[in-house]
């Protein structure tokens, strides 16, 4: 399932790419296209996924009006 497929599904869902495989072309695409909120790359570090989970977070909370 593609990132585009996952953003019309489900829009208000923040989606975050990890990967330890950059394939260049399919993270701009994505990046373009706005399907994905962030795009990391393996190995990364656990204060910086902590701070891009709690950052997804308030950003969902601002797009969606949930908490």
């Amino acid at each position: 399932m593609s990132f585009s497929v996952v953003k019309d599904l489900y829009p208000y869902s923040i989606r975050i790419a990890l990967s330890g495989f950059a394939d260049i072309a399919m993270v701009t695409s994505a990046i373009n296209q706005s399907s994905i909120y962030k795009f990391l790359t393996m190995p990364v570090g656990n204060e910086l996924l902590r701070h891009t989970i709690k950052e997804a977070f308030v950003r969902f909370e601002s797009v969606s009006g949930e908490k």
